[in-house]
This record gives C-alpha cells, structure tokens and sequence, in this order.
C-alpha cells in the first residue's frame, strides 16, 4: 500500500513538473515570437503562441488585448502550478485550462488555417492534457486511501 502511495506520490509530482515546463517553454516561445526569432519549442502550448502571433498583427483588434488573450491561460496556469502545492484541484484547473487551449488550438488549426498544420501541436497537447489528469487522479487516489492530500512538502 505504501508503494501505491508513494508511487501516485510521484506521478502527482511529475504532472507538476509536467506543467511547470509547459509554462516555460510557452513562455520562450512567445518572447522568441515577439523577438523575430522564427525558432520555437514543440512541445509548449501552441493555441498561446497562435494567439500573441495574432495579436501582433491586430486580429484581436487592440493588440493589448491580443497579448492580454494570449497570455491570461499562461499566467492561470503558472499560479495553478503555484498553488497545486497545497491543494490538488489546482492540477485539475491547470487541466481545464489545457482542454481550453486544445480546442482553441484545433480551432487555430483547422477554420483559421485551414491547413491542420498544427496537428503534431495538437497531439502533443492532448498527451500534456492526459499526463496532468493522471496525475490528479493519482492525487485523488492518493486521498481516498490517507486521508491527507498531497502536498509539496510531503513529497
């Protein structure tokens, strides 16, 4: 029983890290977007970075508005990660979130492209997406047999 524990323990912990990574690295991309640079991380949230690309050319109609659309999931999900160390229905947020941007990526995609150029994006979204439901679960499971939810200090 120990081992299941410690087990989901560290999946939780991984999911953490999972969306902590996905938060830098959708990051970079946007200042490297705002830079010029035309490099970028695959596996970071795309449907953000479609955004402030959009953005910085007016689709949005203010770009500050534009940036404000593209960056508000980025920063809900950095405080998500942030207080998924108390309490694990911030993973869970962090995931409704992510479902969010996997639509609004598919939307980018297919109706605004028009190319479903951004489908390895999309896959890669939805397997970040199902890592951190997996790891809420765990927490969750993790609960239902301590009593205790699993808090960063415990791991």
């Amino acid at each position: 029983m120990e081992d299941k524990n410690l087990t989901r323990a560290q999946a939780y912990k991984g999911a953490r890290s999972t969306l902590l990574t996905l938060v830098i690295l959708t990051a970079v991309n946007v200042v490297l977007l705002k830079l010029g640079i035309d490099l970028s991380f695959f596996v970071a949230d795309d449907a953000i970075t479609v955004s402030a690309y959009l953005a910085s050319y007016g689709y949005y109609g203010s770009p500050l508005l534009g940036l404000g659309y593209a960056l508000a999931p980025l920063a809900l999900m950095l405080a998500c990660y942030f207080l998924s160390a108390r309490q694990s229905k911030w993973l869970l947020a962090a995931c409704a979130i992510c479902v969010i941007d996997v639509v609004r990526l598919a939307y980018y995609s297919f109706s605004l492209l028009k190319t479903g150029s951004l489908i390895a994006s999309l896959i890669a979204q939805v397997l970040i997406t199902g890592y951190l439901i997996y790891g809420y679960v765990c927490a969750v499971r993790y609960y239902q047999e301590t009593g205790e939810e699993i808090t960063e200090i415990k791991l």
